[in-house]
């Protein structure tokens, strides 16, 4: 999730969905690991969803993680 806050409070929220098939050298994809497994943040995939379709919580991206996704953002939309 991506989103702020503020966005939750409409019932929304953006995200960046993942996959566990990796695309090394695909720029608009941030590799991480996730409860053990490799996987792919698919910033290239971006989208607004509905909070009614979350069910479980997975893990908080930490350190430079967050900051790389953030820059990956950016340089996508070129903010």
């Amino acid at each position: 999730m991506v989103s702020p806050l503020s966005m939750h409070k409409a019932g929304m929220a953006v995200v960046c969905p993942m996959t566990s098939t990796i695309k090394p050298k695909w720029p608009f994809r941030l590799n991480v690991v996730v409860n053990g497994k490799s996987s792919d943040i698919m910033v290239d995939q971006i989208r607004a969803v509905s909070l009614e379709r979350f069910d479980a919580f997975i893990e908080v991206l930490r350190g430079d993680f967050s900051q790389k996704l953030k820059d990956i953002i950016a340089k996508m939309y070129v903010v």
